[in-house]
């Protein structure tokens, strides 16, 4: 991880990226959300992990999201049956993705290179 940087969701449903020597607002990632009624994450961002080499974040809230993180960009959303994601667990190798939604739905979802 950069230690140069900050990383949160917490004031615009969306990853943030802010610098920790000067405070200032680096970057934000984002997307069109999936229709005009709906925030852009499905909620407030609740969990982030960054890939081995930083290159990768995947977020959740409402949905999960992974991110290119030098672009800003949402590479893909996964969309739940339930909402809420609290906590996101994250394989060492960011292979496996393990998450429970509020109505108790389990996931484990894996990446496909």
């Amino acid at each position: 991880m950069d230690f140069h940087q900050v990383y949160d969701g917490v004031v615009s449903f969306l990853p943030q990226i802010w610098s920790v020597k000067d405070g200032s607002l680096l970057k934000v990632c984002s997307q069109e959300s999936k229709d005009a009624t709906d925030s852009v994450h499905g909620g407030w961002v609740t969990d982030l992990h960054f890939s081995p080499n930083n290159s990768v974040l995947v977020s959740t809230g409402g949905y999960i999201k992974w991110w290119d993180v030098a672009r800003g960009e949402s590479l893909q959303t996964f969309y739940l049956t339930g909402s809420a994601l609290k906590k996101i667990h994250v394989s060492p190798d960011f292979s496996t993705f393990v998450t429970i939604d509020n109505i108790g739905i389990l996931y484990i979802l894996k990446r496909v290179a």
